[in-house]
């Protein structure tokens, strides 16, 4: 999408539309792009105490990848937080004991000097950073130099508000949306401060009237202020048969009968507004009850969504029932009187369409004809997949890998795990990068997404390059970037024809291997503590398993070339050929 902002000051309106088109790209590709991730000073201090607080056994090893992001290293950035030095000192110190100095290193980290220096530092960020991002990406909007002058720090800066906007929103549409929202005068779309959310109506009228540059764009700060404030969350569990007075409490979700006297005033409030018999209609169900506080309502009923699954198990077990969740309708209240939500007229009912057929057969089973050991002992763990796909969990993900390279002499450990993946992914990076920016172009091109003034063509011309998209060859980019003018669309085509480099796949093999052993970390955590750090949830959650699909793609498309091989041959065949890949590519 490219943004469309006009202002009375052209170099404004340049740097104005260049922030939010990269605003809204970034969090498009955040976990599609290789490379693109979600970690601040913020995310990580908070993995490193998680991991302090919760991994009584071995937290140096993840701390210790965890002081190993690139952010770290970037002392010209956080010198602007109070604190930073003690922090690069505990870091420095932290890494000048030996690699296998496992129990010095714990008590270091795990030290009242140490806790107590992050858990600071942490505090200090939780809305200083953001704060202070913003603050610089206004004041370069507002300069007089040119977008070249400032462009590395506001795309820095940029970065830091999409992952923390990411990270407390849980959803990529949520915050993309708020490049529009700050822009808006209706008064249930713009984000307020906090401080208004009770005032009249007139009230916030006047503040959109005294609006000022710098207001507009602390709408993103309200954003990130935001919350859900209804705290009960309602879903339908279909085909169970209760008498009126049914109500049971297992853990944090009550199931009861939807006669209760207690949603008379719900009733009410949807009769007034057509939805009653939506939601309330029949008898062969229960309502299944979360009491929850979430930042937004998206994360809310993701949350809720997930309990009511793990709840609802041991109902249908105890009961030899067959309840099922309605995902597709909810309610929420605060006082069990005004209610919003989404209900659905056919329920859990899906109608297979034309397109879904094809959808049903892009599966390996259809995939992959013949047979040979790659075949079948891929196949054989497939069924780990097709769980992890359906709990979004990040430890059946990670047994799922387990599961499938485990080595039939010696068990392959983490390290060899994040080895064998960190490679092989490699084989396609710069492939899947450059198809993917593509894809981006030639949407955004689109005139549903934007004019042809805006990208400086004649609608005749833009009307090509859509019918081009479409067609087998594609838009030629060296044509497209000779003809267009706009500024974030010309470094979205450098980016794509950006030599891929020694240099770069080592970057993109750090950010592999950051994210796998975040993931191998939620395993631990869950396996050992029952315990999920929610930061590394929500950004694992958008990335890891785009990472595991392209793994998976990489093994079927090149079975054929190596069939003869046993599967841990094929494995290792495939490292060889990533370590050939990296050894001719250009250094620079």
């Amino acid at each position: 999408m490219l943004h469309g902002i006009t202002h009375d000051k052209k170099l404004t309106e340049q740097k104005v539309n260049y922030f939010l088109d990269y605003f809204y790209f970034f969090v498009d590709q955040v976990g599609v792009l290789d490379g693109f991730d979600m970690e601040t000073y913020a995310s990580l201090c908070k993995k490193i105490l998680f991991q302090i607080e919760n991994n009584k056994k071995t937290p140096e090893k993840y701390v210790g990848q965890y002081f190993s992001h690139p952010v770290f290293e970037d002392r010209s950035r956080i010198k602007g937080y109070t604190g930073y030095t003690k922090i690069l000192k505990l870091r420095k110190q932290f890494f000048q004991f030996g690699e296998k100095a496992f129990d010095a290193k714990r008590a270091f980290i795990t030290n009242d000097e140490f806790v107590n220096a992050f858990s600071k530092f942490a505090d200090g960020l939780r809305t200083k950073m953001f704060k202070s991002s913003l603050e610089e990406i206004i004041s370069f909007l507002k300069c007089t130099h040119q977008l070249e002058f400032h462009l590395d720090d506001l795309i820095y800066h940029t970065k830091i508000l999409a992952s923390s906007l990411i990270s407390t929103r849980d959803s990529k549409k949520e915050v993309q949306a708020i490049t529009r929202r700050i822009f808006s005068k209706q008064l249930y779309e713009y984000p307020f401060p906090r401080n208004y959310k009770r005032m009249s109506a007139e009230t916030k009228r006047k503040y959109l009237a005294n609006s000022n540059f710098d207001k507009q764009f602390g709408g993103i700060y309200n954003a990130l202020m935001e919350r859900f404030d209804a705290h009960w969350l309602m879903f339908r569990i279909t085909d169970i048969i209760s008498k009126n007075d049914f109500e049971f409490t297992y853990n944090q979700v009550t199931f009861i009968n939807p006669e209760n006297e207690k949603f008379d005033r719900v009733k009410k409030n949807l009769q007034r507004k057509g939805m009653l018999t939506d939601f309330f209609n029949g008898k062969d169900f229960l309502i299944a009850m979360v009491n929850l506080g979430q930042n937004t309502r998206n994360s809310a009923v993701k949350v809720a969504k997930k309990m009511i699954d793990s709840e609802l198990t041991y109902f249908n077990n105890c009961l030899g029932s067959t309840g099922i969740l309605d995902r597709k309708s909810f309610l929420y209240t605060s006082n069990f009187s005004a209610t919003g939500g989404i209900v659905s007229m056919t329920g859990n009912k899906y109608e297979i369409g034309k397109y879904d057929i094809e959808s049903l057969k892009n599966n390996p089973y259809s995939h992959m004809q013949g047979d040979d050991q790659i075949k079948s002992h891929f196949l054989k763990y497939e069924p780990f997949f097709v769980k992890a796909m359906h709990t979004e969990s990040m430890s059946d993900y990670w047994h799922y890998i387990e599961v499938l390279l485990q080595n039939n002499k010696t068990s392959t450990n983490n390290n060899q795990i994040i080895g064998i993946l960190s490679d092989i992914l490699l084989l396609n990076a710069d492939s899947t990068n450059k198809q993917f920016i593509r894809e981006y172009i030639s949407e955004t091109l689109s005139s549903f997404q934007t004019s042809a003034k805006q990208w400086g063509l004649t609608p005749e011309r833009q009307n090509e390059f859509n019918r081009l998209a479409y067609t087998k060859e594609g838009i030629d980019l060296a044509v497209l970037k000779s003809e267009i003018k706009h500024k974030f669309a010309l470094d979205l085509i450098d980016m794509h024809d950006r030599p891929f480099t020694v240099n770069t796949a080592e970057q993109i093999q750090k950010h592999y291997k950051h994210v796998l052993w975040d993931a191998q970390a939620q395993r631990n955590s869950y396996l050992h503590a029952a315990v999920l750090d929610p930061v590394s949830t929500v950004s694992l959650g958008f990335i890891f398993p785009r990472l595991l699909m392209k793994f998976r793609w990489i093994l079927l498309a090149n079975r054929r070339k190596y069939s003869t091989l046993s599967f841990r041959d094929y494995i290792l065949q495939l490292q060889k050929d990533a370590t050939a890949l990296k050894n001719n590519l250009p250094q620079k």
